[in-house]
């Protein structure tokens, strides 16, 4: 098993529960690039692995139907997480944070208990799920810390590094694996789960503001599921997130937007691409390039519509990028590549 055998086993756990729970399966999957018939056709034995991309798409359209992804059947309440957070936001450290989301959190959910606890330097999360025969693939045992770690490191705007990780259940796979995610020991059939960390981190302040919270909530969270180990490189995951963004708003998302999604400050974040040799500014120019160039192959597509895909203001926005990228004009690039596709066609 591997960090990536995870997210598969993730990936494969979530579309089932989808299908069973009637939640349009089949949009969710389009929308994370995943062919559910792979997964939910037992006669098919496919090994295809899934990205930690694909997870967070998957993870972001099932949070319209529930917090807890479908693995309590029954507790369904879409937004308590949300509405959590924003009570957390109210206060000045993060102590004082997530004591205020845990009252408010508790007082919510029949499903799971989650405390503060200190012991001398440590501070310990723990989270007890309160049903023992539900979520039997230990889906939520397992994400739920990841989840919190993750907004430990948001509302402070930096990584909180963890002493140990303790898990109720059996590990699903090598403890290694696990280690690799958390980086730090990892301890199974354990009482409770538990996140344990330095109590001094409870001291920092929050700085995040109610602003902030809809792009961490409802932006693809890329840090939400990115596993250390995997392979994928920040340049990649931007990229990822861009296009898909563009896709569907045409136009891009600020740089300080995506680094909020890293956890790092937009400064951060240019040095960090810039050691992989690119810029943000080059992916967008990238992207656009190609999306631009799939809109302008498609002839069923108008060129105001290849325009407005684009997301150029005017029609002679797009005449200049097409000539600026191949020499042409946008209805004579059209007319070429038809030509040689037609002609591929025909050889064939």
């Amino acid at each position: 098993m591997s960090t990536s055998d995870l997210i598969t086993r993730y990936v494969h756990i979530l579309v089932k529960t989808a299908h069973r729970a009637n939640w349009g399966v089949n949009a969710i999957c389009a929308k994370a690039g995943v062919v559910p018939e792979q997964i939910l056709d037992e006669n098919r034995h496919s090994r295809r692995g899934y990205s930690a991309e694909q997870l967070a798409v998957i993870v972001h359209e099932m949070s319209r139907y529930d917090d807890f992804l479908g693995q309590f059947p029954g507790s369904e309440k879409p937004g308590a997480f949300a509405l959590m957070c924003e009570f957390s936001l109210l206060s000045n450290t993060l102590g004082e944070a997530l004591e205020r989301g845990f009252r408010y959190y508790n007082l919510m959910s029949d499903v799971v208990s989650i405390n503060l606890v200190l012991e001398d330097a440590t501070a310990n999360i723990d989270i007890l799920f309160l049903d023992e025969d539900a979520d039997p693939e230990n889906l939520m045992r397992e994400w739920w810390p990841r989840m919190w770690h993750r907004l430990l490191g948001w509302l402070i705007g930096e990584n909180v590094p963890l002493e140990q990780v303790l898990f109720s259940h059996q590990a699903m796979g090598s403890v290694e694996d696990y280690e690799q995610v958390f980086a730090c020991p990892c301890l199974f059939e354990q009482p409770s789960t538990r996140l344990e960390f330095d109590a001094k981190w409870l001291e920092r302040p929050v700085c995040r503001e109610l602003g902030e919270l809809e792009a961490y909530l409802h932006f693809p969270r890329l840090d939400l599921v990115t596993f250390p180990g995997d392979e994928t490189s920040l340049k990649l995951r931007i990229e990822w997130a861009l296009r898909r963004y563009f896709v569907h708003n045409h136009q891009f998302p600020s740089i300080e937007r995506i680094a909020s999604e890293c956890f790092v400050c937009s400064q951060t974040l240019r040095r960090r691409l810039h050691q992989e040799d690119t810029s943000y500014t080059k992916i967008k120019q990238e992207i656009k390039r190609e999306l631009v160039t799939e809109y302008l192959e498609n002839d069923r597509l108008s060129l105001s519509e290849v325009a407005r895909l684009g997301g150029f203001a005017e029609a002679s926005g797009l005449t200049r990028a097409i000539k600026a990228w191949y020499g042409v004009s946008p209805r004579r690039y059209r007319a070429r590549y038809l030509e040689a596709r037609n002609s591929a066609s025909a050889r064939c």
